[in-house]
């Protein structure tokens, strides 16, 4: 996908659409500053799921969150607390990369734990705007 400049209400609809054409298996790295909207992102793909009215909070403090969705389960996390790279190996990551569907924030985080099939959606401030900078790339 080319870069394209979006606002708030638009980067949700792209992660609908978005969302409707992955499949278990598929993981996804968002890339962004604080504040790009990465978790705006995810919150609106999961949603397009469960609903609106679902709770889905940042796993900023949890570091991940499980949704149960009659596809097998999406799984979000946020490395950005993360230290150690190993210690991503404690949150069952690599389970997660076969049963369900992942995002991850601040994939960067992980160290040598990678799924090497994997999309990869870079959110960036534009600049003198509240827009963003959005793309998508596909493995």
């Amino acid at each position: 996908m080319k870069e394209q400049r979006v606002n708030l209400t638009q980067i949700e609809t792209v992660a609908i659409n978005f969302m409707s054409k992955l499949q278990p298996g598929d993981v996804v790295y968002m890339q962004g500053d604080l504040g790009a909207g990465k978790t705006t992102f995810v919150r609106a793909a999961i949603q397009s799921i469960l609903g609106s009215d679902e709770p889905v909070p940042s796993p900023t403090f949890t570091l991940v969150q499980t949704y149960d969705t009659l596809n097998g389960p999406i799984y979000h996390y946020d490395l950005y607390r993360l230290v150690d790279p190993e210690e991503v190996l404690e949150l069952g990551m690599n389970e997660a990369f076969h049963k369900g569907i992942t995002f991850i924030e601040w994939p960067q985080r992980m160290g040598n734990l990678h799924d090497p099939n994997h999309y990869i959606v870079s959110l960036e401030a534009a600049k003198n705007s509240g827009e963003r900078l959005l793309k998508i790339i596909c493995p």
